[in-house]
């Protein structure tokens, strides 16, 4: 991260502790499968990333996506292997810790049936955009742009 950045989000730390939590995209676990959506290198990247806001103790979900067909505990069973190796304060198996999104396709956006069925039953209240806010980095190329959720602005 640059440097301002960095001093940016230390100040929002200091004036806000405890109450922002930063959501990382971090689409696989492994780094083949990540740069093949972001870019070659953003995976190692990414992962800097983390461990400095877990060094500098924020709080911190993931972002990963389920593009691969690999099923849901798979995917959970592989970023609990990364987040331990890393030792960052994540638990892989709360849906709020690391959200894994769904291979969205033509067809699943359609007008009758803009997401699975029963997708936000009793949940709701939890997607991101019910509390909180996305910073994106409009200067990447589409493919590579990075995204951090903010929560409880």
């Amino acid at each position: 991260m640059r440097p301002r950045v960095r001093d940016g989000l230390l100040a929002l730390q200091a004036a806000h502790a405890g109450r922002i939590a930063l959501r990382v995209s971090l689409d696989h676990f492994d780094a083949e499968q990540h740069d093949q959506e972001r870019g070659a290198g953003s995976y190692a990247e990414t992962l800097l990333g983390v461990d400095w806001l877990s060094e500098a103790g924020f709080i911190i979900s993931l972002a990963g996506r389920t593009l691969w067909g690999v099923d849901e505990t798979q995917m959970r069973a592989g970023f609990s292997r990364l987040i331990a190796a890393r030792g960052w304060a994540i638990d892989a198996n709360k849906p709020d810790e690391l959200v894994l999104f769904l291979r969205w396709t033509k067809q699943s956006m359609s007008r009758k049936s803009p997401m699975p069925a029963g997708a936000l039953e009793g949940r709701s209240a939890a997607m991101m955009c019910a509390s909180a806010r996305m910073v994106v980095n409009a200067k990447a190329p589409p493919r590579q742009r990075d995204s951090l959720h903010t929560a409880s602005l």
